[in-house]
């Protein structure tokens, strides 16, 4: 999902999930508030004197925003907290398949019925176009 300005208005609450250095000792995210949305950048407080920008990227969809950041920045800017934790039980729910699919070797754990099931959930919107 490509997310621009118009996902954000001032005054909404974000989710900031917790990246970097930041994440090795404070796993989870922490809650905000937009104080400027801008062409480039999402600007948001933690409080009086603490805000953080975020980059508006054009060219590459992800469920969240990164830090402006020089080096690798400590969050990572969700519109919403449901945003948040949808994206949390997507990657929770990836990672279980994975290990169902793509286990050591070429074993895979399920049946050919499993398999034609969901297959069609992967590309039941390719048959559109």
């Amino acid at each position: 999902m490509l997310l621009t300005k118009k996902d954000f208005e001032i005054g909404q609450e974000v989710a900031c999930k917790h990246s970097g250095n930041k994440a090795r000792k404070n796993e989870g995210y922490t809650l905000g508030t937009v104080i400027k949305a801008g062409r480039k950048y999402i600007t948001v407080s933690f409080g009086e004197d603490h805000s953080i920008q975020f980059e508006l990227e054009e060219s590459f969809e992800r469920d969240y925003l990164l830090q402006k950041s020089n080096y690798s920045g400590n969050y990572e800017l969700f519109p919403s907290l449901q945003a948040y934790l949808d994206y949390e039980e997507k990657q929770s729910k990836l990672e279980e398949i994975k290990t169902v699919i793509c286990p050591m070797g070429n074993n895979v754990r399920l049946t050919a019925d499993q398999v034609r099931r969901i297959h069609d959930i992967v590309f039941e919107n390719k048959e559109g176009n």
